[in-house]
């Protein structure tokens, strides 16, 4: 997946924001100060469960892009593999929570407007007190064709599409 090795490959603090983001990682980034970034992607990245079947815990991805699995040939469904590890751990969580920071409450009208749209019990706008039921939801899974995955990839490619720049 082109999006995911561009992403990989660069700060996504400064991806998110438009520029190239080659040069340095988040990690080292100018942008975050305070280390707010990291606050966040932490504790998203903590607290995000991902529904059975919904892609790789690892990594947030479908199976089929994820190095770590494989698909069985006698009953066609995914296996982990032994000894491999997830070729884009981390990418996609630090990647969709640079876009949320940047992007701010668009990001969140678009989030909400998702979360209502598949009804979502005691939904709590993002901001006032939902950042839990956001984090929730990003775990849910999301079906696209025969690919079943989660809403953090459909956020992730509703903003960073076509390698476009996913703010405005």
């Amino acid at each position: 997946m082109r999006l995911m090795q561009e992403w990989n490959k660069a700060c996504v603090i400064c991806k998110a924001k438009g520029e190239d983001g080659i040069g340095h990682m988040a990690d080292r980034c100018p942008y975050d100060v305070g280390g707010g970034y990291w606050k966040c992607m932490e504790r998203v990245r903590t607290e995000i469960r991902f529904k059975k079947f919904s892609g790789c815990f690892g990594c947030g991805l479908w199976q089929g892009i994820c190095h770590r699995w494989v698909r069985n040939p006698s009953n066609a469904r995914w296996q982990r593999r032994s000894g491999v590890r997830c070729q884009y751990s981390g990418v996609l969580v630090r990647a969709v929570v640079a876009i949320w920071g940047e992007k701010g409450r668009c990001f969140e009208d678009d989030m909400d407007s998702m979360m209502r749209s598949i009804e979502m019990p005691g939904l709590q706008d993002l901001s006032h007190g939902g950042f839990e039921q956001g984090v929730q939801f990003l775990g849910k899974r999301w079906q696209i064709g025969e690919m079943e995955t989660n809403r953090l990839v459909q956020m992730f490619l509703r903003w960073a599409e076509a390698g476009e720049s996913p703010v405005g």
